[in-house]
This record gives C-alpha cells, sequence and structure tokens, in this order.
C-alpha cells in the first residue's frame, strides 16, 4: 500500500502536524492525521518513525513545509536545532 501514500507534514518549532495521502485516481485524500509536539523528539525522522508506528502505514514519498529558510537544499529549524535536508 506504501506506493499509494504520501507522507506530508507541517514542520514547525511548537508541532508537527503529519498527514497520509492516498494518490490513487484525480484527486489526493486525506487518510490518517495526527499532530505531534515538536520538542518532544529529537530530529523529523523520530516523529515520522512515531507517526508509521501509530498508524500502520508507511510511504515512499514525502512533501514538507518547514518553518524556516530553505537554502542548498538544507534548513535549520531556528526553535528546535533540526537540521533538513
Amino acid at each position: 500500500m506504501s506506493d499509494d501514500l504520501i507522507l506530508a507534514g507541517d514542520i514547525g518549532g511548537t508541532k508537527c502536524n503529519l498527514a497520509f495521502f492516498s494518490a490513487n485516481g484525480p484527486a489526493l485524500e486525506a487518510l490518517n492525521e495526527r499532530s505531534y509536539p515538536s520538542r518532544d523528539f529529537a530530529s523529523l525522522d523520530a516523529v515520522a518513525k512515531q507517526f508509521f508506528t501509530d498508524t500502520g502505514l508507511s510511504a515512499d514519498r514525502a512533501c514538507f513545509g518547514v518553518a524556516g529558510a530553505v537554502l542548498g537544499g538544507e534548513s535549520q529549524l531556528p526553535n528546535l536545532g533540526w537540521r533538513l535536508s
């Protein structure tokens, strides 16, 4: 099922909102959404792993919006110290 799912997230200093969307058909359909306190995790990887565990789902594709500038394909979240690339 992971071939048809997209992981999307809004990643901020306060919370991370994550969702799985089905990519079957002409429109995306939200399947599962959760919010996690950012400070409870050491990294975005840790948040995503928790979401996978909580939902029993996984995805091969992902897209994230982050609170901070993206330069050269990397972002440093100022309130968390997380480095994303």
